[in-house]
């Protein structure tokens, strides 16, 4: 029998149906527990809705996609998985910046398997996103905000975003009283954020709500780190002022 990998985890990300299906079914023939999205975007609204303790040790994506993709992808996922093995791959080489490993398609399982046996399961703290790379993502997804704007009136849309801007801020608030002193509500209250904002594509905010839900800061941070959803808040609405009306 073979032996089950220890990172055993993978979410593959292909917008081309065909490689997706055979490298779905070439990697759970190999042992691996696979989940699959067709976007970035997708991908990030998958990782969002579950829960802490599914999330995929490795994220498999390729780099030539529609829409989020590349470099704007990977600091999405650090900031939404920051324990997780990032792996572009591409029929050729590109831009693999925020990425921690490169393969080429078609996808060879003992090429995958290799690198997996030589990653530690635990990430190193460099590796993990800088708060900085959090003011990176985009404050809006274009594509989400488009498909809700067409599937609802300016003032249902504008109502939307004003109650996740709104939860955002009050929560955002109770974020900060729990530091420090209990971490279970700090990260039920950062996970409730996080699958509010990515269902309207308030990518920014989602990242950050992520990465407070990660605990992988300094207690000390956590003011910095709720004052930059709040920011992001204020962003989102200036932004919104616009777009909401327009066209």
């Amino acid at each position: 029998m073979n032996e089950i990998p220890l990172l055993r985890s993978v979410l593959l990300i292909d917008d081309d149906e065909i490689s997706l299906s055979l490298l779905s079914l070439q990697l759970a023939s190999a042992g691996y527990s696979v989940q699959s999205a067709s976007s970035g975007e997708a991908a990030l609204r998958l990782i969002a809705e579950q829960p802490r303790d599914a999330a995929p040790d490795v994220v498999l994506a390729d780099l030539q996609m529609p829409g989020l993709c590349g470099r704007e992808l990977a600091l999405a996922l650090h900031a939404l998985l920051p324990d997780c093995l990032l792996i572009a791959m591409s029929a050729s080489l590109g831009e693999t910046e925020g990425y921690d490993e490169f393969l080429y398609k078609p996808l060879k399982i003992e090429a995958f398997r290799v690198i997996l046996e030589h990653r530690p399961r635990e990430r190193e703290e460099t590796m993990q996103p800088a708060l900085q790379q959090l003011e990176e993502i985009p404050l809006l997804d274009e594509r989400t905000f488009t498909k809700l704007k067409g599937m609802m009136s300016s003032a249902a849309l504008a109502e939307v975003y004003g109650v996740c801007i709104n939860d955002t801020r009050q929560r955002s608030r109770l974020i900060l009283e729990a530091a420090g002193k209990d971490e279970p509500q700090l990260r039920r209250l950062a996970h409730t954020v996080k699958g509010g904002a990515s269902m309207v594509g308030a990518s920014r905010i989602a990242a950050i709500a992520a990465f407070l839900e990660s605990a992988q800061y300094a207690v000390t941070e956590v003011p910095e780190l709720t004052n930059k959803l709040l920011l992001g808040c204020d962003q989102l609405e200036r932004i919104l002022m616009t777009k909401v009306n327009s066209g």
